[in-house]
């Protein structure tokens, strides 16, 4: 499989089960409702990630949103660190 074909979704679960904070579980969590379970690298675009946010922001408080999505920042950062994906549009302020 091409990498970037790979799951994003499946990609932040590795961190979320392995850290021991919660933040990156819940992190996890909303990623994958807000994507119903499935995100590639090549479907992540800029649009995608302002989506999240207002998504983050609706039900959430704007501290808590945050948290969730420099978590998910983290993880696209370290998959452009990892050669998975080239994307560096994470970098983006929330």
């Amino acid at each position: 499989m091409h990498l970037r074909k790979m799951d994003f979704v499946k990609h932040l679960r590795r961190p979320a089960e392995s850290k021991p904070y919660k933040s990156w579980r819940a992190a996890y969590q909303h990623l994958e409702k807000f994507t119903n379970g499935r995100l590639s690298f090549e479907q992540i675009t800029t649009a995608t990630l302002e989506s999240l946010k207002v998504y983050l922001r609706k039900d959430l408080h704007n501290n808590s949103a945050w948290l969730y999505y420099g978590k998910i920042r983290a993880a696209l950062n370290q998959a452009v660190r990892e050669g998975i994906s080239r994307q560096t549009i994470a970098r983006s302020h929330f």
